[in-house]
């Protein structure tokens, strides 16, 4: 029979897809070939049937009837995200159909990536600095692992400070990060007149100094909240893909006394390693046998308090309390 399922943790096709449509309906589809195919959304046919189909259907580009299936899933976001804007990504999620486990900070998933990997290698007690330099976020944090228990001690980040801001100040970033110069060209820029340029590494590093120096400000503030001394970081993982600038790379060595950078993650994959690390940890029935029982204690990185007077906060949940 034409059925497909989808549950927790399979996918599921024909006989099997329909057995257990009784119980998972909404995510169990059937009669797709025979009334969907090859026709419109506003078809009186798909009209009359959408009320008597326990899945949902929702027009799509050109009129096309598309299907909506119900996902869990795990969502990550900056680190410096207030409670309105963590509730807005939630709702967000949920307007898409993903019924939302949880909501960890970026520099925590990717905390998760890193410990997975190394669990192998290393037993007791890591201190970890994560370094998180995105195309639309920065975020640090500061981390204690101890066997299979994560525990973030402080957290910090920049909203005006992004991988954004440097390609903003130079289109050529991603070459300099490999190579030493990059050439520019713009064809017909004034009169048909083309414009040609060699531009070095030293010029980009130059121009973006003011970024670098933040980038390192906000690594201090984030060792200054945890009451922590840098020397007692074992590692140094980087996340995002502007952390491949040479420049930055070198202002952490410089930073951490010369330590070298964890770099056997994937710093575009970290965040995203770490999230579905989350949704395997929380997903109720399931075994995944690669993933063992880690546990992870996150941190409000915000004070939460009520309005008292009408310009002052009373704290109730001081910044860095443990999330329970």
């Amino acid at each position: 029979p034409s059925f497909v399922a989808f549950t927790d943790d399979q996918r599921l096709i024909g006989d099997p897809a329909k057995i257990q449509a009784a119980s998972n309906p909404t995510n169990a589809v059937f009669d797709a070939k025979r009334l969907l195919i090859g026709r419109k959304y506003s078809d009186s046919v798909i009209q009359n049937d959408i009320l008597l189909w326990p899945f949902k259907v929702v027009s799509g580009t050109d009129d096309k009837p598309e299907i909506i299936v119900k996902y869990k899933g795990v969502v990550t976001v900056p680190a410096y995200f207030n409670e309105s804007q963590r509730k807005a990504t939630k709702d967000a999620g949920l307007i898409a159909g993903l019924k939302v486990m949880r909501i960890i900070n970026e520099p925590t998933a990717a905390a998760l990536a890193y410990g997975l990997q190394k669990r192998a290698d290393h037993v007791g007690k890591r201190n970890v600095f994560i370094f998180d330099l995105g195309g639309g976020t920065f975020d640090v944090s500061l981390l204690t692992l101890i066997n299979d228990n994560f525990n973030v001690k402080a957290t910090a980040g920049d909203t005006h400070l992004v991988g954004e801001d440097f390609d903003n100040r130079m289109r050529a970033k991603r070459t300099l990060s490999f190579d030493t110069e990059a050439i520019i060209d713009i064809d017909a820029l004034y009169e048909g007149i083309d414009f040609h340029l060699l531009f070095t590494r030293a010029k980009f590093e130059q121009l973006n100094m003011d970024l670098f120096e933040k980038c390192l400000e906000t690594v201090k503030n984030c060792f200054s909240d945890a009451k922590m001394n840098k020397s007692r970081i074992d590692d140094v993982v980087l996340v995002g893909g502007s952390s491949r600038i040479p420049k930055v790379q070198q202002l952490l060595q410089e930073f951490f006394e010369e330590k070298d950078l964890y770099s056997s993650i994937n710093p575009d994959e970290a965040v995203a390693y770490g999230a579905a690390v989350q949704a395997a940890l929380l997903s109720e029935g399931v075994n995944y046998k690669n993933v063992p029982n880690l546990v992870l204690r996150d941190v409000t990185p915000l004070s939460l308090g009520i309005l008292a007077n009408t310009d002052i906060m009373s704290v109730v949940i001081p910044r860095y309390t443990s999330i329970p």
